[in-house]
């Protein structure tokens, strides 16, 4: 009778989702490499490697037209693409995501994610500076696609978690939360 309430007790867990969360914490001038898996509704990422942070073309140009204020008003509901032709994206490796969190030569803080996954991503983010953190709004990562936050002061560093897969076409647009 005790083994078939444990097998009828493990049946039941079974069925209970797993909250899923992942996170990862980066130092201003750190990036992160990650498999992902998913895991209850969300995705659990693996880092599979930490480095210190070099910023691509893509990146360097993104940090100076930021600087020069062309993209002035392109955050939370107003959030666009960020497009060079002299400077292109790079192509995300497929089921990989790597987060880099830099900061630029203004004093300005960029956190770059590769999302080569096959859904577009969502997360929340939390801002560290020195003793104070508190959560920032941040952008859906299209599926295949690079994009950037921007905030234009120093940070310490930046936490990633709680991140999403979701379905998701270019006419949805770039949601924000």
């Amino acid at each position: 009778m005790r083994y078939l309430i444990a097998v009828v007790a493990a049946g039941l867990a079974a069925l209970v989702p797993v909250a899923a969360q992942a996170q990862v914490k980066l130092v201003a001038g750190e990036e992160v490499t990650a498999t992902a898996e998913a895991r209850g509704g969300g995705i659990v990422l693996e880092v599979t490697g930490r480095s210190p942070a070099t910023p691509n073309a893509f990146e360097t140009w993104a940090a100076a037209a930021y600087a020069r204020g062309e993209m002035d008003g392109a955050g939370g509901p107003n959030a666009r693409p960020i497009y060079s032709e002299e400077a292109p994206a790079p192509v995300p490796v497929a089921g990989r995501v790597r987060l880099r969190f830099t900061p630029t030569e203004a004093g300005d803080s960029l956190l770059v994610i590769e999302n080569g996954l096959d859904r577009g991503m969502v997360y929340r983010a939390t801002m560290h500076r020195g003793a104070q953190s508190r959560p920032t709004d941040v952008c859906l990562v299209p599926p295949g696609k690079v994009a950037i936050e921007h905030w234009p002061h120093p940070l310490d560093a930046i936490t990633v978690d709680n991140i999403r897969l979701v379905a998701w076409q270019p006419e949805d647009g770039l949601p924000c939360e």
